[in-house]
C-alpha cells in the first residue's frame, strides 16, 4: 500500500511539473509517514516518522510554558538534549502560538547559564529567572545547607493572569504541583496539554490533561 502510495505521488509530481521541495506528512496503519520529494533531481523519500502531530490537541491560541528545572532531568533520562530553537519552531508551525515562556532559576555567577538565557529571549522565549539562594541548615554536615531557586509559583501566577489570552495551555513539566493550575484552567474550558517523560510526569499530571511524551517529538526538537 505504501509504496503504491508513493510511486503515485511520484507521478503526479512530475507529470505537474512540480518545481520545489514537497515535504508532507501522511498516516497508514496508525503510523505516521514522511516524504520528500524534490523534482529537479528526481528523488523521492519515504521513512517512518514518529513524530506525532500536537495540533490535533489544541484549539485556538496556545500558550507554552515551560518548567526549565524539572525539563533538564528529563533530558538526563532521555539521554538526548532538547534544540530550544527547533522546539519554537515546531510549536510554530503545529500551533497559532502567542508566547512561550521559560522559568528557571539561575546562578548570577554562572555565565554560561544567563549567556543561554539570553539566547533564549533573542530568539523569541520570554524568559522568568529566579536567582538562586542559599539555605543554611546546620544539619546538612557537608555544606552547612543547600541552594533553591523553586519558580513554579511564578509560572502559576502568569499561567493565570494571562488566561484570557490564549485558548490552549501547554505545560513542558510533569511536576504534579501544577494539578491545580490545570484544574483551574479547564475550569474556564482551556485545553491543557502535557509535554514530559514517562519518569519525570505525575499521574495526577496524566489525569488532568493529554499526555505527550518528549520521546515523541525527538525528531523534531533533538539537539544534533
Amino acid at each position: 500500500m505504501v509504496i503504491k502510495f508513493v510511486f503515485t505521488l511520484y507521478k503526479f509530481l512530475k507529470f505537474n511539473n512540480k518545481k520545489s521541495l514537497v515535504y508532507m506528512y501522511f498516516y497508514i496503519n496508525y503510523k505516521y509517514y514522511n516524504i520528500i520529494y524534490i523534482n529537479d533531481i528526481n528523488v523521492i523519500s519515504l521513512k517512518l516518522n514518529h513524530f506525532i502531530m500536537i495540533n490535533k490537541f489544541l484549539k485556538g491560541k496556545v500558550a507554552v510554558f515551560i518548567d526549565a528545572s524539572n525539563i533538564y532531568f528529563s533530558q538526563k533520562t532521555l539521554g538526548w538534549k532538547i534544540d530550544f530553537r527547533k522546539l519554537l519552531d515546531y510549536f510554530k508551525s503545529e500551533c497559532n502560538l502567542i508566547k512561550i515562556s521559560f522559568y528557571s532559576s539561575i546562578n548570577p555567577e554562572n555565565k554560561k547559564e544567563r549567556k543561554f538565557h539570553d539566547f533564549l529571549e533573542i530568539i523569541g522565549y520570554i524568559v522568568k529567572h529566579k536567582e538562586i539562594k542559599f539555605i543554611k541548615n546546620e544539619e546538612e554536615e557537608k555544606f552547612g545547607g543547600h541552594h533553591k531557586g523553586n519558580i513554579d509559583v511564578d509560572l502559576t501566577i502568569d499561567a493565570v493572569y494571562f488566561k484570557d489570552s490564549y485558548d490552549s495551555f501547554v505545560l513542558l513539566s510533569g511536576d504534579g504541583d501544577f494539578e491545580s493550575l490545570i484544574k483551574f484552567l479547564k475550569s474556564y474550558n482551556k485545553y491543557c496539554l502535557v509535554i514530559s517523560t514517562k519518569d519525570h510526569v505525575s499521574i495526577e499530571l496524566i489525569r488532568q490533561a493529554k499526555f505527550i511524551d518528549f520521546k515523541k517529538l525527538r525528531n523534531e526538537i533533538e539537539l544534533k
